[in-house]
């Protein structure tokens, strides 16, 4: 079982996927912000790929950045799934959050939404994973008390110190 302080250290450690999901979010907007300026409309091709490529490039980065972390052996393919599925919606909510302020005609707003919806997310994963993992040792300490009380009961009778009624018998002195 690890220890309290390997616990502590694993958790504090700094999640460096939202920055690397945010900086992708934010190179999609600025994408989207330059089109939209008309930076691009004489670009023709130059402008329809990277409209595809910004689309993509957030959920694209997951997909690389969890596939290489699975292959390296640093996560399990069960963790490396489930990561990958958690972050892809993650993108999608707050991509979606910033499109929907930025259809409204708010886009300089548009990325700070985008990473407070990617934030409050994180947080919220957080606390129910702590929640989860909390329940699930309380659990483990009520196993193991009545296991331990099972143990007491049985060495007891054994040794025949408890009488038919369920006292304790004490010995004289």
């Amino acid at each position: 079982m690890t220890s309290f302080k390997d616990l502590l250290l694993k958790y504090t450690k700094k999640d460096k996927t939202t920055i690397t999901d945010t900086v992708a979010v934010g190179l999609s907007f600025i994408d989207e912000a330059g089109a939209d300026l008309g930076v691009l409309d004489s670009a023709g091709a130059l402008g329809e790929t990277l409209g595809t490529v910004s689309a993509v490039l957030p959920f694209a980065s997951v997909l690389a950045e969890e596939g290489t972390k699975v292959l390296l052996k640093k996560k399990t393919p069960t963790a490396g799934k489930q990561d990958t599925v958690y972050r892809l919606v993650r993108n999608g909510l707050s991509v979606g959050a910033g499109a929907v302020v930025s259809g409204l005609g708010a886009g300089v707003v548009a990325i700070p939404t985008s990473c407070g919806v990617r934030i409050l997310s994180e947080k919220m994963r957080t606390k129910l994973m702590a929640s989860n993992r909390i329940e699930k040792r309380i659990a483990r300490v009520k196993s193991i008390s009545a296991m331990r009380e099972k143990r007491l009961m049985l060495n007891l009778t054994q040794n025949n110190k408890i009488k038919d009624d369920g006292f304790l018998a004490l010995e004289k002195p």
